[in-house]
């Protein structure tokens, strides 16, 4: 398949609430999209979501950079995951993990509807290292932002009411404050609940060792990326304190950190998230290393992913062997609009089953995309 033709969108879309964590509060969705066509006509439809604190690429940066870099992929002839892999294996796209995983998803997109395939068994077909593992139904876990207490208890409410077996709750560095935040999930969830926090870098040893017997006393399962990105070895020493295991998401951004983590002793569940690692490829070479070490996997989104990225990561949880937790798929309690007819969104207690049609199985509107969109490229 050569390619005739791509545009590139960079979207804006409301969320219906604001979302906060430690790091960042968002009331918007801000994504790019990209649109590939061959010859014959068929298309492919990639996204991807850039955050500056996690891999250091911005949006803004992002679609500068694909100005320059698509023009060069128009005329290619793309057959194989092999010819995706050679043509995304350059300089250019050296630390620039965000930019490479809209534009392979989209190719994979058009690699696996011109075989008739929904894109889990194309790549299970094509890619000798990869195998489907499971065929669901996949369980998506709930998520409970930064907030105060009569906000927290509303969102635990509807997380006990929805059915999720699995919630993950945001704290920052306030110890109160946090107290609060547990007590008044875990007091709201069944016990039964697996109850895990994310830290989004915001704690020191000492706050960690102020936080450790709260997190044994509310049942914590897992504490998400404590510590600043840049400083692991913290993990360890955190270990040393508390059963908690911990789960690295920031400091986890590149195939390289995945072997340096798998060998020692700094976490015990890797964060995996299709943009911060480039896309399909460098996943699911992911996934074979914590296959190898036994290392439980959080697939998991970027707040504000559309149904292209949704897709996506419902293609991969089949894939992947040491699946622990998966998140995302929010579309319609997220997004206040979305870039397709259907609506992927997971059911009742997080439930998702596989999509079966060719691609990532979704026919995204351009006319939607169009109007979502706040600068476009056409090359």
């Amino acid at each position: 398949m050569k390619l005739k033709q791509a545009t590139v969108f960079r979207i804006k879309i409301p969320l219906r609430q604001k979302f906060k964590h430690a790091n960042a509060e968002r009331a918007v969705a801000e994504n790019i999209l990209v649109r590939f066509e061959t010859e014959n006509n068929c298309t492919g439809w990639g996204e991807t979501i850039a955050r500056k604190y996690v891999t250091g690429e911005t949006t803004e940066e992002t679609f500068e950079f694909y100005k320059k870099f698509i023009p060069r992929l128009i005329g290619l002839d793309f057959k194989s995951p092999e010819n995706i892999r050679s043509a995304l294996s350059v300089a250019e796209l050296e630390g620039k993990n965000c930019a490479r995983c809209a534009i392979e998803t989209a190719l994979f997109d058009i690699l696996a509807k011109q075989s008739g395939l929904p894109l889990f068994k194309y790549l299970a077909d094509n890619l000798d290292s990869v195998r489907i593992v499971s065929r669901g139904p996949f369980y998506y876990g709930g998520a409970i932002g930064l907030a105060n207490g009569l906000q927290t208890a509303l969102s635990a409410l509807k997380m006990r009411l929805f059915g999720f077996s699995k919630v993950k709750l945001k704290l920052e560095k306030n110890l109160a404050g946090d107290i609060m935040r547990l007590r008044v999930s875990r007091l709201i969830l069944s016990k039964k609940t697996d109850l895990r926090i994310d830290a989004n870098e915001a704690w020191d040893i000492q706050y960690a060792k102020l936080i450790s017997p709260y997190l044994s006393k509310y049942n914590v399962s897992a504490v998400e990326q404590p510590f600043l990105k840049d400083r692991p070895e913290l993990n360890k020493t955190f270990k040393d304190i508390s059963p908690v295991k911990i789960i690295l998401d920031e400091s986890l951004c590149t195939v390289k950190d995945a072997l340096n983590f798998a060998g020692n002793k700094y976490c015990d569940i890797f964060c995996v998230k299709i943009p911060k690692f480039g896309g399909i490829l460098n996943v699911l070479e992911i996934f074979n290393i914590c296959a190898a070490k036994g290392i439980p996997v959080q697939l998991s989104c970027q707040v504000g992913e559309t149904a292209v990225l949704s897709a996506v990561g419902r293609h991969m949880a089949p894939l992947c062997p040491t699946l622990m937790y998966l998140e995302g798929s929010f579309d319609r309690f997220l997004l206040e609009q979305n870039v397709c007819s259907e609506d992927i969104t997971f059911g009742f207690a997080g439930k998702a089953g596989l999509i079966e049609k060719p691609g990532i199985g979704i026919e995204v509107d351009e006319r939607k995309v169009e109007n979502l969109a706040v600068e476009t490229i056409r090359i």
